[in-house]
């Protein structure tokens, strides 16, 4: 079993800078706070910031069903997927930070989507 079945810890994208997949339990593109190397589990918490590999985009290969997603980040992030794969689930995307968040794939996540403008906007 992954770690990241074992506990609901946070977890931070990574990548590969290759593929960038974003699956469920086959590739090791997240680390939890104490950098260790893990698989994405539907229920985590995931955060995209400036460690993460945003070339190419984030692959969303399955249907993934996170509880939280936060991308704070200075470097611009695209979600999307080269097959169906989408956010769905109750989970709430939060953005912060200056980079973009581009999301170009159809997503069912009800969560809703928060947005705070940078104070010097």
């Amino acid at each position: 079993m992954s770690a990241s079945i074992l506990s609901a810890l946070p977890i931070v994208w990574q990548g590969d800078g290759s593929l960038n997949n974003w699956d469920i339990l086959t590739s090791a593109n997240w680390t939890n706070l104490a950098g260790a190397a893990l698989t994405y589990a539907d229920g985590d918490v995931v955060t995209f910031d400036d460690t993460g590999s945003t070339t190419p985009a984030v692959n969303i290969v399955a249907n993934v069903k996170p509880s939280a997603i936060t991308v704070n980040s200075a470097n611009n992030y695209t979600l999307g997927s080269t097959t169906s794969g989408g956010i769905g689930g109750s989970a709430r995307l939060s953005k912060d930070g200056a980079g973009t968040l581009t999301l170009t794939t159809s997503n069912s996540y009800s969560g809703g989507t928060f947005v705070s403008v940078p104070s010097w906007f």
